[in-house]
């Protein structure tokens, strides 16, 4: 194998690193392995081989493309016009939470919190329980990663699932719309060595496994729950009718995203037929501008899921386990509230039928939260969020006008915050890492440089 063969494959690179131009060559008198030259990912680059189509979940050209966005997304000048569009967003939120809280705070008089802490007692204990909770959905969705990862390369790979998990969720959390994880998830796979067309396919498989359970757990609660809900006055009432209101047009929403992506990825005729039908519909009602470009998007994301639900037909073990760790997952998230409402009302449960009943209403409540917060653009549903929070929870028999501004806080970082902390951490350490072992190679560099110059 020459070296004018290797020049010849083409490369995507990743910008600001000291290998972005830099060909592999061939030591001196030997043949090297190319197989070996071409799956290698180092952090300067990030190579695109014709046999990588023997390992991609999805077609090769579609994962090209998908590569192509991720690595766009990370380069310096989008990056820092991303970072500061999401420090905007994120002091927006933090300051919208803050003026919910000084409003509580003057309605409930200034109570301190170790006034609470002291009148509560045992009961805080509770919110040791969301914080085992929080640990709990991010295992799960580690889980979820690690199988995927398992299943398609056959290695273990269980730090880098934590680190996509937790850098996904960072990103949707602090993006409009929750549009920054999958490009970080995909970035992050390849990084660990794991081949583009099986890293494009990860993240979009653990967000079809994902979203199905997800509807279906609020579609139950929100059918089961409903008649357990009830206004304590009038204007509560009034409140509660407005948000099943949103919270139904936001389930509306969701459940018709996941059976228009089932249905696309049911079938090649189907998914085309249904997608030229969408942008024509479009089109006319000019939401749409180009007609052969919004087509050939949308169709690239329709060959991703029928690849991938394709994939999980045939590997029925791997999409039972998923399931299972989804099920935890959202389950656990949507039993968080339960814990704030047992640390802070004033009415605690007696019987195990009444605790029971408790966390139905709960999570019935928690989904209405979240669920109206899907009409709201700003990341984390903010002010919506906290809104409908208050409107549901903070009413005699749950956590009452007293204690829920602490409620709130308690509830908001156990869902929200303590993900944005968690995940700015782990990229942080990542990117301190992956900065200290590109120095290390350009000096190795740059040493062997030197050596061959002598």
């Amino acid at each position: 194998m020459t070296k004018k063969k290797i020049e010849q494959t083409e490369q995507l690179i990743i910008e600001g690193t000291v290998e972005k131009n830099k060909v592999p060559t061939l030591p001196a008198g030997k043949e090297a392995d190319l197989k070996d030259t071409q799956n290698k990912i180092s952090e300067g680059q990030i190579n695109m081989f014709e046999s990588d189509a023997g390992d991609a979940i999805i077609d090769v050209s579609v994962a090209r493309e998908r590569l192509k966005e991720a690595i766009e997304s990370d380069k310096p000048k989008k990056k820092k016009k991303s970072i500061i569009t999401n420090l905007i967003f994120l002091i927006i939120n933090i300051a919208v939470l803050g003026f919910i809280i000084n409003a509580c705070l003057k309605e409930a008089n200034g109570v301190p919190l170790l006034d609470i802490i002291k009148e509560q007692g045992d009961r805080m204990w509770w919110l040791l329980g969301g914080v085992v909770l929080f640990a709990i959905i991010f295992f799960a969705d580690t889980m979820i990663f690690y199988c995927l990862i398992k299943r398609s390369t056959g290695k273990k790979k269980f730090l880098t699932a934590y680190k996509v998990s937790s850098v996904g969720k960072y990103f949707d959390a602090i993006t409009p719309f929750s549009v920054g994880g999958q490009p970080s998830q995909i970035l992050n796979l390849t990084r660990a060595g794991i081949s583009p067309g099986v890293a494009t396919s990860i993240p979009i498989i653990k967000l079809i496994i994902y979203n199905i359970v997800y509807t279906i757990i609020i579609l139950l609660f929100y059918i089961v729950g409903i008649p357990f809900l009830s206004g304590v006055s009038p204007l509560n009432g009034l409140l509660l009718t407005l948000l099943k209101i949103f919270a139904f047009i936001g389930i509306i929403f969701t459940a018709l995203s996941s059976l228009i992506f089932i249905l696309i990825g049911s079938g090649k005729i189907v998914g085309r037929s249904l997608v030229r039908w969408i942008v024509k519909v479009g089109y006319q009602l000019r939401i749409v501008k180009d007609y052969r470009k919004s087509y050939n998007k949308i169709m690239k994301t329709v060959l991703e899921y029928q690849s991938s639900i394709s994939y999980l037909r045939k590997n029925k073990a791997t999409l039972f386990a998923c399931i299972f760790f989804a099920l935890i997952e959202v389950l656990s998230y949507f039993a968080i509230p339960f814990t704030v409402v047992m640390a802070f009302t004033a009415s605690y449960p007696t019987s195990v039928s009444s605790a029971l009943l408790l966390l139905l209403i709960c999570i019935t409540k928690f989904i209405i939260c979240q669920m109206a917060a899907v009409v709201v653009p700003l990341p984390g549903g903010t002010g919506m969020m906290e809104f409908s929070f208050i409107a549901m929870f903070g009413v005699y028999s749950m956590i009452g006008s007293t204690n829920i501004v602490w409620g709130l806080l308690a509830w908001r970082f156990l869902t929200y915050y303590f993900t944005i902390v968690q995940g700015f951490i782990v990229s942080t350490i990542d990117s301190i890492s992956r900065m200290a072992k590109t120095r290390k190679e350009n000096k190795k560099q740059l040493a062997s440089d030197s050596t061959n110059i002598a």
